[in-house]
């Protein structure tokens, strides 16, 4: 559910009523399935938050009254081409991750071109730069500079403007008070 909340971000922010009610159902479906799961374990809490939530929800009923989740509800939400551009999307996270991390990139968001199969939305591209703090754009037919990081169905060009400094670099050398030796 992380990754869920900090791609539903950009969408709760925008100015679209529409897509943000659409997240808020999906979040509200989800918890309350939660509340459902956990309630034979935590009945008294559980039951708390159901009621606090109800006024948001169609389901005005105690937990206690409520059926226990089938994997059957969840089949209207499903779809399954969303979710291997979601998949592919993870991974292209995960490799820009890692490239910051390789490179000390903590501070900037570096420039990305990004190109997916199958082809890079602009709301996924809003997802990998929120979850790789970095600025991804759809990359058009024209080959960019910058450094070749592939996945399966992902090729990017990131555009490190800073100084690289590779994670495995031996540190500055030091005298023994920790102070840069000369």
């Amino acid at each position: 559910m992380p990754s869920h909340q900090e791609a539903a971000k950009p969408v709760l922010l925008a100015a679209e009523p529409a897509a943000s009610r659409a997240v808020c159902d999906v979040m509200l479906a989800v918890l309350g399935t939660g509340l459902r799961l956990l309630h034979p374990f935590m009945p008294h809490l559980t039951e708390e938050l159901n009621q606090t939530l109800a006024p948001l929800t169609d389901e005005r009923r105690s937990l206690l009254h409520q059926s226990f989740p089938e994997p059957g509800e969840w089949v209207q939400w499903r779809d399954e081409s969303l979710e291997a551009s979601f998949v592919t999307c993870l991974d292209a996270v995960r490799g820009l991750r890692a490239v910051k991390k390789k490179y000390r990139v903590t501070k900037s968001s570096p420039e990305v071109h990004l190109s997916m199969r199958p082809e890079l939305s602009a709301e996924l591209a809003t997802v990998v730069s929120t979850l790789s703090r970095c600025r991804v754009r759809p990359a058009p037919a024209a080959e960019h500079r910058g450094l070749l990081v592939q996945g399966h169905n992902w090729r990017a060009h990131v555009d490190l403007q800073v100084k690289l400094a590779p994670a495995h670099a031996s540190p500055p050398a030091q005298d023994a008070r920790g102070a840069p030796a000369f």
